[in-house]
């Protein structure tokens, strides 16, 4: 079963981190042992571990979580850092917060060497190289064709207030998906905290589930067959 997307509202930039040296960059040389922080789906996480190890060597242990639970927990191992790469995220202000936090270090990737903070109003890296963005993001949803069809689809993020969504939507947690703190900050944006807060009291009331993954959402349209699910769309840079 195909998963069709569109209404895309809101744009954002994900971004890469190294946490700390992980070695000298040079193939063929051993780099010892290295811990990947990653929202990103398992699969692709561990693809982008694989690839590393096959150029560079080494072995990548990959931790898979929710981007905020990764910032939480990176936070609480300040004093003993874990990680030493954090890849992607819901956006770039989970890694404002980190850098807030003081929990990253800088690091400027040879291929964006020449890359501008911004281009085209898209905001492509930090101003002191604490993270730089791989990704740009669309947020809307995902639906199921095999239940919804095209010319019955929301239009607007109000329309999924609807009471014929009651049950058949899902979100992530936004206490734990970097997806779902982009959409809340997005609509507190748009609305003002007051209306925007009063947006999210009601929308909840229309979720059949709210799961920490950012994708999990997206996976359970054909198993629970639901109607609508909440996502980001990506596009990478090279």
């Amino acid at each position: 079963m195909k998963q069709l997307k569109s209404s895309m509202f809101i744009t954002g930039v994900s971004s890469l981190f190294i946490l700390s040296a992980c070695g000298d960059g040079s193939g063929g040389d051993d780099v010892g042992t290295i811990t990947l922080y990653s929202p990103e789906t398992p699969d692709m996480s561990a693809e982008l571990a694989e690839a590393f190890e096959a150029e560079y060597g080494g072995t990548v242990n990959v931790e898979y979580a929710g981007t905020n639970v990764l910032v939480n927990q990176m936070l609480a191992e300040s004093d003993n850092p874990q990680a030493d790469v954090w890849y992607g995220g819901g956006g770039f202000m989970p890694f404002e917060s980190a850098i807030d936090m003081g929990i990253l270090e800088a690091y400027q990737p040879e291929a964006a060497s020449d890359w501008e903070v911004y281009e085209n109003d898209i905001k492509m890296r930090q101003e002191d190289w604490m993270y730089t963005g791989i990704e740009l993001f669309a947020l809307g949803f995902a639906y199921n064709p095999d239940l919804v069809s095209e010319d019955e689809l929301p239009q607007t993020w109000e329309d999924l207030l609807d009471p014929r969504w009651e049950g058949e939507l899902q979100m992530p947690n936004p206490a734990a998906s970097g997806t779902a703190t982009l959409l809340v900050l997005s609509q507190l944006l748009e609305m003002g905290e007051e209306e925007g807060w009063a947006y999210f009291d009601e929308l909840v009331q229309q979720m059949s589930a709210m799961p920490d993954s950012g994708l999990a959402p997206t996976k359970q349209l054909p198993q629970v067959k639901l109607l609508l699910a909440l996502a980001l769309i990506s596009w990478r840079t090279k």
